[in-house]
């Protein structure tokens, strides 16, 4: 076996050949990225995926993506002013995160990282709230059980653990509920996520685990962090994975 430490930049987008990276079709990881709309919004046909969402719930989904854009661009204005802490950029991760809620019962439990502003605005969290944390004048500011959506996690994918010891209380319990984690590329990397995967598999338990792959984490992009594909980890794990285009909220959903 043979390695090597040589790092070498790599082009992130549509010139990129990583293949994380590529948007549609199979790439070379022989993954297949479900997409169902085109770069303009066209319907793609899919042999086993088909839209599900309604009008209405394209509408609201557009509404709360739109606005939480808005919100994230206030946001990241008020970091660079001086006037925030903190801020975690979500931009282009709208639709994955919508797609993911919309699917999930107002009963499932959700287990943020820090990006997930278009969530938290979909459970009814005040963004206000968040800006708070951020600014460092309050440690928590919402009630987690009753917006069934819990505080965010500033230690990187730290929220991977807790989402499945949360998930395997919920089997012990008997109880009818699906557990939402959130985490990013970056977060593959840690330990910590390898242990709660393997833990929900192992256990059975009814967590969902959402890699919002941004394609550079915070500092680094994928090819300095891992050969494989996230969604090619899970079956290392026992478990099922697929890859959906993120900027389709209809894949996501579905």
């Amino acid at each position: 076996m043979t390695s090597t430490n040589a790092w070498t930049p790599r082009i992130v987008g549509d010139a990129s050949e990583h293949p994380d990276d590529l948007a549609t079709g199979t790439s070379a990881d022989g993954i297949e990225t479900v997409q169902l709309l085109d770069a303009e919004g066209g319907a793609v046909r899919h042999p086993t995926y088909s839209p599900l969402l309604s009008a209405d719930q394209v509408r609201d989904a557009y509404r709360t993506m739109f606005l939480a854009r808005r919100i994230d661009v206030e946001g990241t204005n008020l970091q660079r002013q001086g006037q925030l802490a903190l801020w975690a950029p979500a931009k282009g991760q709208e639709a994955a995160q919508i797609g993911a809620m919309t699917a999930l019962r107002p009963t499932d439990m959700v287990y943020p990282s820090y990006r997930e502003l278009a969530m938290g605005m979909h459970r009814g969290l005040d963004p206000v709230a968040i800006l708070q944390i951020m600014r460092g004048i309050s440690h928590a500011t919402w009630d987690v059980d009753a917006l069934r959506f819990g505080l965010f996690a500033f230690v990187v994918g730290a929220q991977s653990l807790q989402a499945t010891g949360y998930a395997m209380g919920v089997t012990l319990d008997g109880a009818d509920e699906v557990v939402l984690v959130c985490l990013g590329d970056g977060a593959t990397s840690e330990g910590h996520v390898s242990e709660a995967l393997n833990f929900a598999a192992v256990f059975n338990a009814p967590v969902i685990f959402l890699v919002q792959n941004n394609q550079y984490a915070i500092s680094v992009p994928n090819s300095a962090q891992f050969r494989g594909a996230p969604a090619a980890r899970a079956a290392g794990f026992g478990m099922p994975g697929i890859r959906v285009d993120g900027n389709d909220v209809i894949s996501v959903y579905g």
